[in-house]
């Protein structure tokens, strides 16, 4: 198990989940788009959220997938996720706990030293990228438009859609994630659609991102994640010290 693809999760929960800040009054009633308005100032007194993640991948023909289930506070610096992922056909199933932005792996699949339960991850992202933001720059989208009304886990929402380009929200978000991916080769070539669901009471419901090639035949990457609860407990603890590894046994092709 290589370590790019240990860092997968937390690139994964980097994008599609976190807190919420604010943004601009929402707009009058016959705006169409005016419940992305509402959303985004609704947000802004989040202080923690209860999340189901996905992911699905075939970039560069390599699959992948993962689903988790998750509570985090807003910052996203303190949370716990449990999740199993596979690449290729290996599967690992996890439990992570990120206390004050400092990340946590425990697995029976990891291959750790003698005594050791949990692995520190390094070079997590510093940053997510969070749901009032998804909000906010897919109401400034030139492409956003309001497909209508869809019911998600028994709650009527509206359902929003829109592209995103990858280089100014890199450039107005200080998100770890995102400046990776502008720094990448295909950065350019890259499309990413965004999708927000959003429930009467203006919150989001669900949140959904496409990243995709266009240009190439190179697959595509698909991350979403439905919010079940706002406002939640979120008990983070690190782990004892004397059974964090920081490095895996050799011969985990890291």
């Amino acid at each position: 198990m290589t370590r790019s693809l240990l860092a997968l999760p937390f690139l994964v929960a980097a994008l599609v989940a976190g807190g919420c800040g604010g943004s601009e009054e929402a707009a009058v009633e016959d705006n169409p788009l005016a419940a992305l308005d509402a959303a985004a100032k609704r947000t802004d007194d989040v202080e923690s959220l209860r999340q189901t993640i996905t992911m699905k991948s075939d970039l560069d023909g390599e699959k992948l997938s993962m689903e988790g289930e998750g509570s985090f506070t807003a910052d996203s610096q303190d949370g716990v996720m449990k999740a199993s992922m596979v690449a290729d056909g290996d599967q690992l199933d996890f439990e992570l706990v990120s206390v004050d932005g400092t990340i946590y792996m425990k697995s029976d699949d990891l291959p750790l030293p003698a005594g050791k339960e949990w692995f520190k991850t390094p070079d997590a992202p510093t940053s997510s990228m969070q749901p009032a933001e998804f909000v906010q720059f897919l109401r400034e989208s030139e492409g956003v438009e309001n497909v209508g009304t869809e019911e998600i886990r028994g709650r009527e929402t509206t359902h929003f859609r829109g592209p995103l380009d990858l280089m100014k929200l890199a450039e107005a978000s200080d998100n770890d994630v995102l400046e990776q991916l502008k720094q990448s080769p295909e950065a350019k070539e890259l499309d990413i659609f965004v999708d927000v669901w959003v429930m009467e009471n203006d919150l989001p419901a669900r949140i959904a991102m496409k990243i995709s090639a266009p240009e190439q035949t190179t697959g595509a990457m698909t991350m979403s994640t439905d919010i079940l609860e706002y406002d939640v407990p979120v008990d983070a603890e690190a782990p004892p010290k004397d059974k964090v590894a920081e490095n895996l046994d050799a011969g985990d092709g890291a």
